[in-house]
């Protein structure tokens, strides 16, 4: 009796998992689907396992990339899609499939967060009606499908995640430890799922928290004080991220730029065909920015149903979610269509995002909620009959065009940056000058010898034996951070020699010496980040103790 209790209980989590798993029902063939981004993600997959297995914590070095030189690309980049896909890696399946059981999780988490989200305010049918919504959506599919973007998808799967552990946290009768560190860890796993989508993100919680703690002004606190913990714990990751910018040509290229010739026009928002290709400048996409064309049915119905019976209706916490929902859809239209450009010039933080159709995630999102609550007020068997219809067009939607199917050494060994415009290359590194140089370690005066007795990520020992005094060049990028210790005492290196310009090079006199060169967290941004963040998790486990202790004595 239990059992069947149970499973009549979860069903809508099994249903959720049976979508999921049909909209991604080609991950069982060989490969991964061939996207935009997928072969440099597995890269930079294959170079996170290979950081973390050299003990370099937190990420910021990928050794492999730039032809072995390395790049920071974790400095500045997210990496927590990788996580899921590590231990699967481990166990022995290929980059490939480990990355295809991590866009599983991300897909799965989102249409679960989203269900139980909704189902904070309606019945299990209709908020099981939102999360399919959610699951089967062309821009949700775009992002594995067409685009690759393994970082966006893992982010569009954190906002409902976020949105369920703020709203737990404030409609609780007292303070719930479990729900505020279920906010705060929302926050940072939403800062290292992707850098866009949280910038995104972030202002949605915290306007969405703010709304609904109006009436409980005093469940405010812990909601702000799990936000910037949250934050707290993720800034030895932002602090850099930020500051830090100003050592690589990140400002030089200019990618804020690309917006200008990438918004979407409306009728592309209604409807554009299916397609695999880019964002091009203009109206000559060839890939498709449709919202879903039975989504905005629902929608104009669920409009239809608000005017008629917009009289009758109160003012209560729940059309205030319905009215807040509408907002962040209007307004994310609104800054995708190119009559919004004059904001997008004038407030220069919008162009962070490079291209206004990522606002795609927002309109989704609360596209699926707004569906759910629709579904609550129509009959069931109408909202079966366009759940059907959703699942059957995003089931013909969802598959790849080709498919790429590579070795992992072909991943491991990836020589490019894994960057489309090499934005987080060290300044001053010059590859057509430097790609000569193929061996770690080499001498200007070739009366050198070298014993190397270990070469990871972070860290590089090796012993010199020298007939002369000479100039030593490390096959690496310096990258403030790097330090070269000799026989235990500090040397300078010099990176802006013209013979190897951006690379670690450094003098040494003759005789016999112990080197050791070591990425280290000393730098002004890294040390400010490093404190904080420690000083969030002091935080986390004191009062964590402290209320632990106090139910303790209670009971």
């Amino acid at each position: 009796m239990f059992q069947i209790k149970t499973l009549k209980s979860y069903w809508p989590l099994v249903i959720i998992l049976l979508v999921t798993a049909l909209m991604l029902r080609t991950f069982v063939y060989p490969g991964v689907p061939a996207t935009h981004d997928n072969n440099n993600h597995l890269a930079r997959m294959a170079n996170f396992y290979k950081a973390l297995k050299d003990g370099h914590f937190p990420p910021r070095w990928a050794p492999n990339l730039n032809y072995q030189f390395g790049y920071p690309v974790f400095n500045y980049n997210y990496y927590l899609p990788y996580v899921p896909a590590l231990p699967f890696f481990v166990l022995g399946f290929s980059l490939e499939t480990s990355l295809k059981c991590s866009y599983f999780i991300f897909l799965l988490a989102g249409g679960i967060g989203l269900y139980f989200f909704l189902k904070e305010h309606l019945s299990k049918e209709a908020a099981l009606a939102g999360a399919i919504l959610y699951l089967t959506a062309p821009p949700q599919l775009l992002q594995i499908f067409v685009r690759g973007n393994i970082g966006e998808a893992a982010g569009w799967a954190m906002l409902p995640i976020g949105l369920l552990s703020i709203h737990k946290l404030i409609i609780a009768k007292k303070f719930n430890l479990l729900w505020w560190l279920a906010s705060s860890f929302s926050v940072l796993l939403l800062l290292l799922s992707h850098n866009v989508v949280f910038l995104l993100g972030l202002p949605v919680l915290l306007a969405y928290g703010l709304m609904i703690g109006l009436s409980k002004k005093i469940q405010l606190i812990p909601f702000i004080s799990a936000l910037l913990l949250g934050l707290g714990f993720g800034a030895y990751f932002l602090i850099p991220a930020i500051l830090e910018t100003k050592f690589i040509t990140l400002p030089q290229v200019a990618l804020s730029k690309q917006f200008l010739g990438h918004f979407p026009n409306l009728s592309q928002l209604l409807y554009s065909p299916w397609g695999y290709g880019y964002s091009e400048v203009g109206s000559a996409d060839t890939m498709s920015f449709q919202l879903g064309p039975i989504h905005l049915l629902l929608l104009i119905i669920g409009l239809g149903l608000l005017i008629f019976k917009f009289q009758k209706i109160k003012f209560n916490k729940l059309n205030l979610i319905i009215i807040f929902f509408i907002g962040i859809f209007l307004i994310s239209v609104f800054l995708m269509l190119p009559v919004s450009s004059f904001f997008w010039k004038t407030f220069p933080f919008l162009q962070q995002i490079q291209f206004p159709w990522r606002l795609l995630v927002l309109t989704t999102l609360s596209l699926s909620i707004l569906g759910g609550f629709i579904a609550e007020k129509l009959p069931k068997v109408f909202v079966y009959v366009v759940l059907g219809m959703v699942i059957v067009y995003g089931f013909f939607l969802a598959k790849p065009q080709s498919y790429l199917h590579q070795d992992d050494f072909m991943y491991i060994m990836f020589p490019f940056t894994s960057s489309v415009n090499h934005e987080n290359m060290p300044l001053g590194f010059n590859m057509d000058k430097n790609a000569e140089y193929k061996t770690q370690l080499t001498d200007t005066k070739s009366k050198a010898s070298f014993n190397v007795k270990k070469w990871k990520t972070q860290a590089h020992e090796y012993q010199i034996d020298s007939s002369e005094n000479t100039t030593v060049i490390e096959h690496t990028a310096y990258f403030p951070g790097w330090e070269v210790w000799i026989d235990g005492q500090p040397v300078s290196i010099v990176s802006n020699n013209s013979e190897y310009p951006g690379m670690i090079t450094y003098q040494v006199n003759k005789g016999t010496h112990q080197v050791k060169t070591v990425l280290t967290e000393h730098t002004s941004a890294r040390k400010i980040g490093d404190i904080i963040s420690l000083t969030s998790l002091v935080i986390l486990i004191g009062v964590s103790g402290w209320i632990l202790g106090r139910k303790i004595k209670e009971s």
